[in-house]
């Protein structure tokens, strides 16, 4: 039996019955008439005092308060300390256990060897897949026209992948699009101008390949024919949050950043394309809920991302904050990388 949990209203608006009215005192109390010209100035000067003190408190206010709150929304100061996403849904399920993806109409929970496919208002289970034969390590999934995966054989050596698609309705299988050697394990996939953006990872010890470690993982841009068009890589800020493992989730915003989750930090890495060099440009890092693995941006509500809570077997959907294009997406290589619509899953002309 599945159930679906709605921990908060989508809008994060809570009702709590008829507001009251309430009236505020006067900032400054009614000066009664004096006597003479003298009384009348003393009361002029202590009103001026009393408006001068309160002008000063809401400057701090807005100088060590508010401009702080701003600039932590906006992703234009310290990558640290920003304002965590938010729970807002979670949905019970057995396949929560590497990543999840999301229409319109369905949640669709990944597990290593199979997908469940979920009713997104009611949580009942629509179609379910599990083949341990023929799926060895199933990533991450991308919704388009079919269930775009990402799979691997991961922990085996040397590293083989595959992108497998499935029916969005039944989950029946389409086709599977084996690919050449790559120097990393196929994690994630997202679509980015005509083309795709698919992490390669490495890792220390356990499923690593002799002589590369996690530092060696590799975002790789894919032509629409899975071809290799330009390698990047990630800034060593967010690689050593990844160690000893790698890049587990990939999802690009509707602000045009590249979102990234490890396996098992509880931290989202918003990532922006350089200017120039193979580097991908550190913008911010967004605490999370839920501890890595596999994501997918709502395509109904742009700022819910839903993750995965292994422990608990869930599919989790977080608010998270806003983060300001122009300290992000402006670095991109526009020479190379089209403006990217991720709602239209083409080109943007805007």
């Amino acid at each position: 039996m599945h159930t679906m949990s709605v921990t908060a209203p989508l809008s994060g608006i809570r009702s709590e019955g008829p507001a009251a009215v309430r009236v505020a005192p006067p900032l400054v109390a009614p000066i009664a008439a004096p006597a003479d010209r003298a009384a009348r100035g003393q009361s002029l000067h202590a009103a001026g005092l009393t408006l001068t003190v309160a002008l000063a408190a809401c400057f701090l206010f807005l100088l060590f308060v508010a401009r702080p709150l701003a600039i932590g929304l906006s992703g234009s100061d310290d990558r640290s300390g920003r304002t965590a996403a938010r729970i807002r849904y979670t949905v019970d399920t057995p396949f929560a256990r590497q990543g999840v993806a999301v229409s319109a109409k369905a949640l669709y929970a990944v597990s290593d060897h199979g997908i469940e496919a979920l009713d997104r208002r009611t949580g009942r289970v629509i179609a379910r897949i599990s083949d341990d034969s023929r799926y060895h390590h199933l990533n991450s999934c991308i919704v388009r026209r079919t269930l775009v995966c990402a799979h691997s054989n991961f922990p085996a050596l040397p590293m083989a992948s595959s992108i497998e698609t499935f029916d969005l309705a039944t989950l029946r299988p389409v086709a599977s699009h084996p690919l050449a050697e790559h120097r990393g394990s196929l994690t994630w996939i997202a679509p980015w101008g005509e083309g795709w953006l698919a992490c390669f990872a490495n890792y220390d010890g356990h499923g690593g390949a002799p002589g590369r470690d996690h530092t060696a993982t590799l975002i790789e841009y894919l032509s629409p024919r899975l071809t290799v068009e330009r390698i990047y890589r990630l800034p060593s800020a967010v690689l050593d949050r990844l160690a000893p493992h790698s890049a587990s989730g990939g999802a690009v915003g509707r602000d045009g950043l590249l979102y990234v989750t490890g396996h098992d930090r509880p931290e989202a890495y918003v990532l922006a394309m350089p200017k120039r060099g193979d580097v991908l440009r550190h913008v911010a890092t967004i605490p999370m809920p839920t501890d890595g693995q596999a994501i997918a941006f709502d395509p109904v509500a742009p700022l819910l991302l839903w993750s995965i809570d292994r422990d608990r077997r869930q599919l989790v959907a977080s608010l998270v904050p806003s983060i300001d294009p122009r300290n992000g997406s402006a670095g991109r290589d526009e020479s190379f990388h089209p403006q990217y619509d991720s709602r239209k899953g083409s080109k943007s002309r805007g």
